[in-house]
């Protein structure tokens, strides 16, 4: 994959992303629901824009809640229970996708949908999208929540995360001290009171995208969030999300993450979203690139063919 890179040294290219990012300030929760109001075009065919952010990319989050909500468009008589997105190449924002949504399969239980991205004719990402009827069976839970007080975590802005956050042990991703790679925050969106299951479900995908390169870098000296596109390039290549109970941004969620490998130029991390009451109410893994940055990473990231 190639992408058109500006003229200059990898510091200057840096300095740049990091001056246009703060010019266009972080996105707020009006545009990134705004950019999950996908417009129907044709049958199982959806539009939405892109949130505009300094680097020019378009998010992986954004695409894989768009990708769900055309899914449970297409599917209205399901709920989604589980999300596999594979990034293709890099999408240019605040230009609008396309969302081309084909039903493999709806049974009275179980429908399964595969989603292509597109943008400009290209092929930005490709779906899977499960979705279901709930029912009932036998349960029980092994993944723990280790921190049950949001009210007592720090607020913390993650910038890209539209809602109140609050970081449990106060663990900056920007500061390049040592540690583990774990790392888990409280989220919560009350504007979304009254908003269909599927919204809640998007926003929480969204989130998820976020982070897990970061907490990966935690454990490696001398590195942090902020060495993203200045000493390595990073981008999400795959993420999963699986639902497993009823999920509500209105009150506190928390995402409780783990990054156990990074190697060979890519990195593998996953973990839980928890209710407040502990219950596990999904999860979600990620797999990504970080490799040394031997090149300039550019601002717009449209893909050369």
């Amino acid at each position: 994959m190639t992408t058109d890179t500006p003229e200059g040294s990898g510091a200057d290219v840096a300095a740049e992303l990091a001056a246009a990012h703060r010019r266009a300030g972080p996105p707020t929760l009006d545009a990134v629901l705004g950019s999950f109001a996908l417009e129907s075009v044709g049958e199982h065919v959806y539009s939405g824009p892109s949130v505009a952010i300094g680097t020019g990319r378009v998010f992986g989050g954004q695409v894989l809640g768009q990708v769900l909500l055309a899914a449970a468009a297409a599917v209205p008589a399901k709920q989604v229970k589980s999300i596999s997105v594979q990034f293709a190449r890099d999408g240019v924002a605040p230009d609008p996708v396309t969302l081309e949504v084909a039903v493999l399969h709806e049974g009275g239980t179980f429908a399964t949908c595969d989603v292509r991205v597109r943008q400009e004719g290209r092929v930005l990402a490709a779906g899977i999208v499960s979705l279901h009827v709930a029912g009932e069976g036998p349960e029980q839970q092994a993944a723990v929540l280790a921190d049950t007080d949001p009210d007592g975590a720090p607020a913390l802005d993650l910038a890209m995360i539209p809602c109140e956050t609050r970081v449990v042990g106060g663990v900056q991703l920007r500061d390049d001290a040592v540690g583990p790679a774990e790392f888990a925050f409280w989220m919560r969106a009350p504007q979304l009171a009254g908003a269909p299951p599927a919204l809640h479900q998007a926003l929480f995908a969204y989130a998820s995208d976020l982070t897990p390169i970061a907490t990966a870098l935690r454990p490696i000296p001398g590195m942090s969030q902020m060495s993203s596109h200045r000493t390595v390039q990073t981008a999400t290549t795959g993420h999963s999300v699986w639902f497993h109970d009823a999920l509500d941004l209105t009150d506190w969620v928390c995402l409780q993450q783990t990054a156990p490998v990074t190697g060979a130029g890519r990195t593998f991390g996953w973990g839980h979203g928890f209710a407040r009451d502990g219950r596990a109410v999904a999860s979600y893994a990620q797999d990504a690139m970080v490799r040394w940055l031997t090149a300039n990473p550019g601002r717009v990231a449209r893909t050369k063919d």
